[in-house]
This record gives structure tokens, C-alpha cells and sequence, in this order.
């Protein structure tokens, strides 16, 4: 089968994230970039080999393109993609979606409209702790899902929240707007349809860019399974971290050390503070276990693909799967839509925090 011409659309920091993913998928060949920058269009273009745009139509036409990665601001992606369904070509957004709720239901009309296929890069679930959890939460070993939490702490390694005039600061919600879709797909993949129930925000930290710098959210599923998020954008250290409790088991999820800790039902260890060492020795012992041995399969699993970013390499995977294939999505438009929905409203109330001044 013929491999598929691919266009990357935007020639940022991200852009290159996608640039080294999509030349490692089998049946892609990435072809062209494009930029309203000609610079820096022309500059990436020639450290990889390819040919170079400033225009996403000609770059399709001209390069024949029929898969395009859509690697821009938020602002831009509802209108991008359109117009890339409409040329012809299936589609791969960055997260977020869409800017907006209508944005994203316009981008959901043209592909009714067009037949081609979206999913946006929510890689973060696709990591490998991630991708074990998922199977023991379908498994059914984890018993009933009884509740969710989400620890974000963003330190001076994040280089969007310590530049000044970076985009994202622009956004609704400003900073957290850029970036809350990587926390709140993980509970939607989870916990499925959710509402905001409470949502708080102050200042902490020290970038006076950041007029809040410290958010917490309640969020309940239509299951009435509650979910919490707590997120430290000026912190002295970096940490990602999701729990998952069930009725048989609980998970601890980290993102950044690419680890997972089961802990299982502890045993009946009698009563007594002999009881209670015993206990406390079998968790810690399975949490130094664990902790090894995923350290060492997520080292591997790097030394094997030869890059940090082969997270993103398997929602490519799976995309091409889909348009080759006609296998499931790695996420689906509506899922997205979803999560640009729940960003939106606890952004609103960022926004009116901030312009009240009610730091809560």
C-alpha cells in the first residue's frame, strides 16, 4: 500500500515534536511544512529535508498532501482543519481541540460534511503507565471506579509559563488554558461525561505575568463520581501525577517518572502497632518494587524508539490505523469536544476570579 503524504502545519517547539513522530510512522511520509512565518518555514524545511509553505492550500496541492498535522495556537486550529477536510486531507490536531465549544462543533459539521477523519494528539493517556492502567481498569480489576484526583505542578522546566509573551498568556484563562485539556481528558477517558462543581484560584507564585498561579477544581461525572484537580503553575518542582481509586485497587499514575503503583487490598495484619509495621513494610515494599521495575521498562522503552516523544508516536500509530484501516479513532472528535467544553467553563471562572479579584 502506497504511504501517505503528510503536511505539518506550524514550525514551533510542538511542530518539531511532530516532525520527528510522523518520519518514524509506517505508511506516512512527511513531505512539507508550512508557516505563516516564511523564516522559519524555510529554516525547518532545510534541517529536515523537506519542502517548505506558507500557505496550507498550496502546500496540499502542490505537495499532495493528504494527512495534515495542525500544530498552531489554539485560535487557528477549528479554521485550519476545515479547511484542510474541505482540500481533501484526514487530520491531526494538537490539543486543545478548539478555542471554543462552537469551534469545535463547526470542526465536527465539516467532518459529517467532508467523510475525512480528526482526532486530536490528548497524548498524555497514551504513555506507557497510562496504557497499563487503562488495561487493568478494562480488565475489570480495579472493581468499581469510586473516585479520581489530579496533582499538576508546573516548575521553571516548563518553558511556555516563563516566557512572558508567550502565547498561551493570551488565552482564556491564560496559562492554565493552554494547558488544562492534558488534565482534564484523562478524567473524561475515565469517568466519561463531567460538570464543573466548584472552582478556585490564587496567587502564589512569583511571575507577575501570572495574575493566578494556583488553581483547584471539583468535578463530578454523571455517575456521580467525584474527581478533583490540583495545579501549581509557579512550583519549585515538577510533578504529574493521577490517582485512581477503584473498589478492588487504586493507581497512582506518573506522567513525569513514567511510573504506575498498584496498591491492592492490604492483607489483615491483626491489631497492634506490630499489625500496623506490617502493613506499612508490604505498601512501601510494593511501591519500591514497582517503582523499579517501571522505571526500568520506561527507560527501555525510550532506548527502543530513540526519542522522549514516542507518546505521540502511538496516537500516530493509531490514527493511520484508522485511515488506513478504518479502525477506531485514538480519540474521537466528540471526546475532544468535551474536553474544549469543561476547559471553557472553568476558564470562565479563572477569568472572573481574576477580574473580580476574589482570590478564593
Amino acid at each position: 500500500m502506497q504511504n501517505l503524504n503528510v503536511g505539518i502545519v506550524g514550525c514551533g517547539y510542538a511542530g518539531d515534536i511532530h516532525i520527528r513522530s510522523w518520519r518514524r510512522a509506517k505508511g506516512a511520509k512527511l513531505v512539507a511544512v508550512c508557516d505563516i512565518d516564511e523564516a522559519k518555514a524555510a529554516e525547518t524545511a532545510k534541517h529536515w529535508g523537506l519542502e517548505y509553505y506558507t500557505n496550507l492550500e498550496e502546500m496540499c496541492k502542490k505537495s499532495q498532501v493528504s494527512v495534515v498535522s495542525i500544530v498552531t495556537p489554539p485560535t487557528t486550529h477549528a479554521q485550519l482543519a476545515i479547511q484542510a477536510m474541505e482540500l481533501g486531507c484526514d487530520v491531526l490536531v494538537e490539543k486543545p481541540f478548539t478555542d471554543t465549544y462552537e469551534n469545535a462543533d463547526a470542526v465536527i459539521e465539516c467532518i459529517k460534511r467532508t467523510g475525512r477523519k480528526l482526532t486530536v494528539s490528548h497524548n498524555r493517556i497514551f504513555c506507557a503507565p497510562w496504557q497499563r492502567a487503562r488495561s487493568l481498569m478494562a480488565a475489570g480489576d480495579m472493581g468499581d471506579i469510586t473516585g479520581m484526583t489530579l496533582t499538576m505542578l508546573t516548575s521553571h522546566l516548563d518553558d511556555q509559563a516563563r516566557d512572558e509573551n508567550h502565547w498561551a498568556h493570551r488565552l482564556k484563562g491564560g496559562f492554565f488554558g493552554e494547558s488544562m485539556p492534558h488534565l482534564i481528558y484523562p478524567f473524561t477517558s475515565v469517568l466519561g461525561n463531567c460538570h464543573v462543581k466548584h472552582v478556585s484560584a490564587t496567587k502564589v507564585g512569583r511571575l507577575p505575568w501570572m495574575p493566578l498561579d494556583e488553581l483547584a477544581v471539583t468535578l463530578v461525572s454523571d455517575n456521580g463520581v467525584l474527581g478533583s484537580i490540583y495545579w501549581h503553575a509557579d512550583a519549585t518542582t515538577q510533578e504529574h501525577i493521577t490517582d485512581i481509586y477503584g473498589s478492588k485497587m487504586s493507581l497512582k499514575v506518573n506522567e513525569f517518572t513514567y511510573t504506575l503503583i498498584k496498591n491492592k487490598a492490604l492483607f489483615p495484619e491483626g491489631s497492634g502497632a506490630l499489625g500496623n509495621l506490617l502493613a506499612r513494610f508490604r505498601l512501601n515494599a510494593r511501591v519500591i518494587t514497582q517503582t523499579i521495575s517501571s522505571t526500568i521498562r520506561s527507560i527501555l522503552s525510550v532506548i527502543r524508539k530513540r526519542s522522549a516523544h514516542q507518546v505521540l508516536s502511538v496516537v500516530i500509530e493509531q490514527f493511520m490505523d484508522s485511515i488506513r484501516y478504518d479502525k477506531p479513532l485514538p480519540v474521537e472528535p466528540a471526546e475532544a469536544r468535551e474536553v474544549v467544553r469543561l476547559t471553557g467553563e472553568i476558564c470562565d471562572e479563572v477569568e472572573r476570579i481574576k477580574a473580580q479579584g476574589q482570590l478564593k
